[in-house]
């Protein structure tokens, strides 16, 4: 199972990849602000993730549209595959909006790799 953010038509969705041999079942996603690690928003669905498929699912625009500039965001996918066990990925991204509208989406640097960039690596 592989998922980021994309931005298409204005909105902005998690994209998951199915890049193994077998389906799985997306259960839930969760979105996290950064600023506090709560839970904002829960989305519960049952969806199947065919072999070589690639689905998205909406991000709530009320993460993002009243961010001023920019707004950190944790994703959480939990999903189920044939060991019947349940899976979860996390991954942290940046937001970068104008105006309600989200114009660019990055991935979140770690402290290990921010202090790598900047050569402090003592």
């Amino acid at each position: 199972c592989r998922f980021g953010l994309i931005r298409r038509d204005g909105k902005v969705y998690v994209w998951v990849a199915n890049l193994g041999f077998s389906t799985f079942l997306v259960t839930s996603i969760h979105f996290f602000a950064q600023a506090n690690s709560s839970l904002q928003e829960s989305t519960h669905m049952h969806r199947t993730v065919a072999m070589g498929e690639r689905k998205l699912f909406l991000v709530p625009e009320g993460l993002y549209v009243h961010a001023v500039l920019r707004r950190e965001i944790a994703v959480q996918i939990r999903y189920v595959g044939l060991d019947e066990k349940e899976h979860r990925m996390r991954r942290e991204f940046v937001l970068l909006v104008s105006e309600g509208t989200v114009v660019k989406i990055t991935k979140a640097q770690t402290a290990q790799q921010a202090k790598g960039e900047w050569g402090d690596s003592q």
